[in-house]
């Protein structure tokens, strides 16, 4: 009971063995083992080809999350790994993160996605995709009927990787939540991305953090919002927006249906942006979350937040850290 109750961070190979190998003698603990979690240290050869063996059986896994898979492991090993994976009616979530197997691995996966339409959610982290790779698993998620959520995190897309995603957003009828963060995107992929937004009707969940999306970039995202926003929750955090940028997002972003926004070092420094802040709370009825954090607001900035009534909405987590606060300021907005 207390086995089946956990998830399992496995990365010594005995332990693998044995898990594997335990999961396909015990029938009764089959159903209550949905999540596998191999996601620290490295998954060799021998390891690789067991997991491979236990997908093989008839287990109901749901979820399977990959760390780092060993250099030894050969290209046909990860490979029939990934068919196993394609191959399963159960599984709905995939997370591999650390594998640098760039766009030939990009290609492997797409294959993968395009196989098991019971795939829900795919995010592939620091894996080196680059553009090519972007593109192939763009067009996988167009031919997929069941993944909603998608994320390419750090993976140097680019302009042009960005581009190919934006294509397949629009060609997308169950897409719900996109994860794009640290992909050098600068301001043509957040216009690339802008586009995609006025063409994805069912996109709830966007993170675009850490881009270099500039000002210019803030500004066409704003765009894109405005012609087409049923986000919930959207992140444009330590992206290199100045504040004005910035101001436009947030005009854009209050009131409707948003619950969460990240603006972290977004340039934000004013009077005048403090008091949109507290707009955007105020007019947001469902806003419960704001980033806020590495900015430059100082006592005024605060005072006008305080006036403005920017704790009184439905906001119940608010990031402020590593503002210009002086000790009095903070005791203020904490009595706030």
């Amino acid at each position: 009971d207390e086995l089946a109750s956990v998830m399992h961070h496995i990365s010594r190979l005995e332990d693998v063995l044995a898990f594997c190998s335990s999961v396909a003698r015990l029938n009764g603990l089959r159903a209550r083992l949905p999540r596998w979690v191999f996601a620290h240290g490295e998954l060799n050869t021998v390891g690789c080809n067991a997991l491979v063996l236990a997908l093989q059986r008839p287990l109901p896994v749901r979820v399977v999350e990959l760390g780092q898979l060993a250099g030894e492991v050969e290209d046909t090993c990860s490979e029939n790994l990934w068919k196993e994976i394609g191959a399963s009616r159960t599984l709905d979530a995939l997370t591999v993160r650390f594998n640098a197997f760039g766009c030939a691995g990009a290609l492997t996966i797409a294959q993968m996605v395009a196989s098991n339409q019971a795939l829900r959610s795919l995010t592939l982290e620091m894996c080196d995709i680059g553009p090519q790779g972007a593109r192939a698993l763009a067009h996988a998620m167009c031919e997929s009927s069941s993944l909603n959520t998608f994320g390419l995190p750090y993976n140097k897309l680019g302009p042009d990787g960005a581009r190919a995603i934006a294509d397949g957003m629009g060609s997308s009828s169950s897409l719900t939540s996109l994860d794009l963060r640290a992909n050098r995107m600068g301001h043509s992929g957040a216009e690339a991305i802008a586009n995609g937004l006025a063409r994805c009707h069912s996109l709830q969940m966007l993170n675009m953090s850490t881009n270099d999306l500039g000002g210019r970039g803030a500004v066409a995202l704003a765009a894109g919002l405005r012609r087409r926003h049923r986000l919930t929750a959207v992140d444009f955090g330590f992206s290199g927006l100045d504040e004005t940028g910035t101001l436009t997002l947030l005009a854009v972003l209050r009131g409707g249906t948003i619950v969460s926004i990240g603006l972290g070092h977004c340039g934000l420094r004013s009077v005048e942006g403090a008091t949109a802040v507290s707009e955007c709370i105020t007019t947001s009825h469902r806003l419960s979350k704001l980033n806020l954090r590495d900015n430059s607001f100082g006592r005024d900035a605060a005072m006008a937040l305080i006036d403005a009534g920017a704790f009184r909405g439905a906001l119940r987590w608010l990031q402020l850290k590593f503002n210009q606060f002086d000790g009095p300021t903070k005791a203020m907005l904490h009595l706030a």
